[in-house]
């Protein structure tokens, strides 16, 4: 039988963490995402922006992807770990947008994502990096 480490939990813990950000996006919910995804003072980084800062800001940077297009996400995480109360996830991701009605095109990049562990016990992002190619303009 296979040692059994510390780590595990929290891996778990981390990839239920990216099951509810890709269940927040393919509902189409970004309040309901920042809620149980980020932290209160998170960012998110996207190339060719200013970080994108706060609750309000995240979920509003969502709708705007939602407004472009964006009908699905999915993500493969590729590499997960945790010291005390940060931790990380990286891996690949393939967007889905319909860039006009029927047409259909998918981007595909790599995410990180930081997570720091709340008072509450609960693990919320606090930093994300997102490697868009996107076929909207992000606004």
């Amino acid at each position: 039988m296979p040692a059994v480490t510390a780590l595990e939990p929290v891996n778990r813990e981390l990839q239920q963490m990216e099951v509810t950000m890709i269940r927040g996006l393919r509902q189409r919910l970004p309040e309901e995402l920042t809620a149980t995804f980020y932290a209160s003072g998170a960012r998110l980084l996207v190339p060719g922006r200013k970080p994108v800062e706060g609750p309000d800001a995240i979920a509003q940077f969502w709708r705007s992807m939602f407004s472009a297009g964006l009908i699905d996400v999915r993500m493969e995480s590729q590499r997960v770990d945790a010291e005390h109360e940060l931790a990380y996830g990286s891996g690949t991701y393939l967007a889905t947008f319909e860039t006009q009605p029927g047409m259909l095109r998918s981007d595909h990049g790599t995410y990180l994502t930081v997570y720091r562990r709340q008072a509450d016990g609960n693990w919320r992002a606090v930093e994300q990096s997102l490697s868009l190619d996107w076929p909207i303009s992000v606004p």
